[in-house]
């Protein structure tokens, strides 16, 4: 067996890969997001000045550590109508799915 392989990204960066190889998710690694938001709370309150921390706090609660899309392409017409709408309908309730468009298996079934 080969050992895993981290891919490591920057904002912007796309990852193509043949999803018939075993893959994964890992949490976000905290250290970039970290030293991005000190370096945002210190420019926005100045070294050692009044709300600095406070800044650092904010800028660490809001910004997004990561923000991913994933995205399956098959033929359409290996998917059958019943499975595209719930699909649609598990989407517009923000429910995740697998990665096979052709296949109805969300974590939350949408009713029918």
């Amino acid at each position: 067996p080969r050992r895993a392989h981290l891919v490591r990204c920057r904002a912007g960066d796309a990852v193509l890969w043949d999803s018939r190889t075993v893959h994964c998710n890992t949490p976000p690694l905290l250290g970039s997001a970290s030293h991005h938001a000190t370096s945002v709370a210190t420019s926005l309150s100045g070294e050692g000045a009044p709300g600095a921390e406070e800044a650092q706090l904010s800028a660490e609660k809001t910004r997004p550590r990561r923000v991913v899309a994933y995205a399956a392409l098959a033929p359409r017409s290996r998917a059958s109508a019943r499975v595209l709408s719930a699909r649609r309908r598990g989407a517009a309730q923000g429910m995740t799915c697998t990665h096979w468009p052709f296949e109805l298996s969300c974590i939350d079934m949408p009713a029918a």
